[in-house]
């Protein structure tokens, strides 16, 4: 489509140039060195717009992200855990004691860390 309106513009413009340079207006015989102005600006700025039309565009640029690397995270430090001794204090004074998460369910709803003497 770009190809032909660029041939169309193209032909429509050479065939006006020769119609233009042919006719000489009464006025401006006696100035003989205005006669080519006007055609040789009509040629200028119609192989200007035909130039513009049919030069290349520019690439279009595509910015590929590089695809994420999964970095693992540092292990967690492993800290020991509490003595048999605090295990069994902690069961024998809390009933819902759970030694997962040495916590347990408190009288007002609320889950507390179990405190032994023997932490």
């Amino acid at each position: 489509m770009k190809k032909q309106l660029t041939a169309l513009v193209a032909v429509a413009m050479m065939a006006t140039v020769p119609l233009a340079a042919s006719t000489t207006p009464a006025a401006a015989i006696h100035k003989q060195w205005h006669r080519g102005l006007a055609t040789g600006i009509g040629v200028g700025v119609g192989l200007g717009i035909v130039n513009a039309i049919t030069q290349p565009r520019q690439p279009q640029v595509i910015v590929q992200q590089p695809t994420p690397v999964y970095v693992q995270p540092a292990p967690q430090p492993v800290y020991g855990g509490y003595s048999q001794a605090h295990y069994n204090w902690c069961f024998a004074n809390y009933r819902s004691y759970n030694a997962q998460t040495n916590s347990y369910l408190a009288n007002s709803g609320v889950y507390r860390a179990c405190n032994s003497p023997y932490d």
